[in-house]
C-alpha cells in the first residue's frame, strides 16, 4: 500500500481513477483538504447531500470533543470519497485516544454516540471506532489496536456494490480503492 503524508499546504489527495474511486492506499489529509476536494470542487457543485453529510460528520466529531474525547484522526471512505455526486452518508472509522479516558461511563458514552448516529442522532454518518493507546507496550501493540487498525485498513480498500455483496466472493477482498486518514486532533 502506498501511504502519502501531507508535507505542505498542498493536498495529497490524489485524483479519482476511471471508476470514480481513490486509487488504492491511505492518504492523509486535513478537514480543509477534504472540503476542497469533495465538497467545493466544481464536480460536486450540483450535490444536494455532500455539505449535509459532511456537516453531520463534523457534528459527530464535536459531540465527542464536548465529552473531552481526543480524536487523533478518522478514516473516511465509501461513496463520500468517490465521484458520486449525492452520497447518502459519510462512512468513517474514528480513532480516539483511550489513554485519556479514566471512566467506564465515558467509554459507554463514546459507544452511545458512535454506535448508530443515523438512528440515535439523525446524522447521516456510518461510524465505527478504534481505541488508540499511544503509551502501550509490545503486548498491547500486538493485540486489539493493531487488529482493529488492520481490519479497517483492509475494509476501506474494498469496493463491492451493495447488490453484489452476497454471497461473499474472493474478489470482494481485493484492495481496489483508497481512503483518507483525516487528521482531527492529531497524533500526540
Amino acid at each position: 500500500m502506498v501511504v502519502r503524508y501531507a508535507t505542505s499546504a498542498h493536498s495529497v489527495i490524489p485524483g479519482l481513477d476511471d471508476r470514480g474511486l481513490l486509487p488504492p492506499g491511505r492518504y492523509r489529509a486535513t478537514t480543509e483538504e477534504v472540503e476542497t476536494t469533495f465538497i467545493s470542487a466544481p464536480a460536486y457543485g450540483a450535490s444536494t447531500t455532500r455539505r449535509v453529510v459532511w456537516d453531520d460528520f463534523l457534528h459527530l466529531v464535536e459531540l465527542l470533543r464536548a465529552k473531552h474525547v481526543r480524536l487523533p484522526a478518522a478514516f473516511l471512505g465509501g461513496s463520500f470519497t468517490s465521484s458520486d455526486v449525492d452520497p447518502s452518508d459519510v462512512d468513517v472509522t474514528l480513532l480516539y485516544d483511550s489513554s485519556k479516558i479514566q471512566s467506564q461511563a465515558l467509554y459507554a458514552e463514546i459507544l452511545r454516540i458512535t454506535d448508530d448516529p443515523k438512528g440515535n442522532l439523525g446524522l447521516q454518518v456510518d461510524a465505527f471506532t478504534i481505541p488508540w493507546w499511544p503509551e502501550g507496550d509490545d503486548r498491547m501493540m500486538r493485540s486489539a489496536y493493531l487488529c482493529d487498525r488492520g481490519r479497517w485498513d483492509d475494509f476501506w480498500q474494498r469496493h463491492v456494490p451493495k447488490s453484489e455483496r452476497f454471497p461473499p466472493q474472493r474478489a470482494h477482498a481485493m484492495p481496489v480503492r483508497g481512503y483518507l486518514e483525516v487528521l482531527l486532533d492529531g497524533y500526540r
